[in-house]
């Protein structure tokens, strides 16, 4: 109805709409191709991310062997999580993807030299705050889902204490990210749609962790309110319910 074009001669280009990791084939992303064309054996970019189209398929599972404009495809075998939202690229050669994410970190290398000037300029104009941090290590099943718990989280409010995710990621809850707590350090492990390995259990046993699975956001949510109540700082006050004046004192002897 909107009278959308493409060219089915160029090389594909378009947005990740989800992305996830799958413990048999690595990660995946489904992508949907805005302009081009996708064949087999061509490399996709993401950011700094870069993907080869071996495994390519259809929204219904199959395999195929290329696509074009206006199709939702999943490719396998990303070296890193793409970031949902983010625009691809697609090359006919592996070396030409790899000098399109040299430049892009170029770019954005002298990008955030730019923005490094300007925060320090006004870093004295963020004030701190006072509040006790709630740290949490948060795993979904994929990226979409992380988004969303995360906007989640950080709705719960509290004058006295704020949660803080210290760690996120997507897949099962695994040894490594146990290990990377430290002792004694009073964490939420939280898990949604997601296991985690026998590994990760024990260990979290031996350190007095909890890992806290679940599968719908709504019960995560109030859960989490309940922790907020119960961690946060609490402030001794002193209420008078009365006064009394001593008119005489009467000594026990004569």
């Amino acid at each position: 109805m909107e009278n959308f074009t493409g060219d089915s001669e160029e090389n594909a280009s378009g947005i990740v709409i989800e992305a996830s990791l799958d413990s048999k084939r690595g990660i995946q992303a489904t992508i949907l191709i805005k302009n081009g064309t996708l064949k087999k054996d061509m490399t996709v970019v993401v950011e700094n991310t870069m993907c080869s189209t071996r495994i390519m398929e259809n929204f219904l599972g199959q395999k195929i062997e290329e696509a074009t404009f206006s199709s939702p495809i999943r490719i396998v075998g990303f070296d890193k999580m793409p970031q949902v939202g983010s625009e691809f690229k697609s090359f006919n050669k592996k070396r030409e993807a790899e000098e399109y994410i040299e430049n892009c970190k170029n770019e954005n290398l002298n990008s955030n030299l730019v923005n490094t000037k300007k925060v320090d300029n006004n870093a004295s104009a963020t004030p701190g705050t006072n509040k006790k941090i709630i740290p949490i290590i948060l795993k979904a099943s994929v990226c979409g889902t992380l988004e969303a718990i995360e906007k989640e989280i950080y709705k719960i409010q509290n004058e006295t204490a704020e949660f803080k995710i210290v760690q996120k990621g997507v897949g099962p809850i695994t040894e490594s990210d146990i290990k990377g707590i430290t002792e004694g350090e009073n964490v939420l492990v939280i898990g949604f749609n997601v296991k985690a390995d026998k590994n990760a259990t024990e260990l979290a046993i031996n350190r007095g962790l909890t890992i806290n699975l679940f599968d719908i956001i709504y019960k995560m949510t109030e859960w989490l309110e309940t922790q907020m109540e119960s961690r946060r700082p609490r402030i001794e006050t002193i209420e008078t319910t009365g006064r009394a004046k001593i008119l005489k004192a009467f000594s026990k002897t004569k």
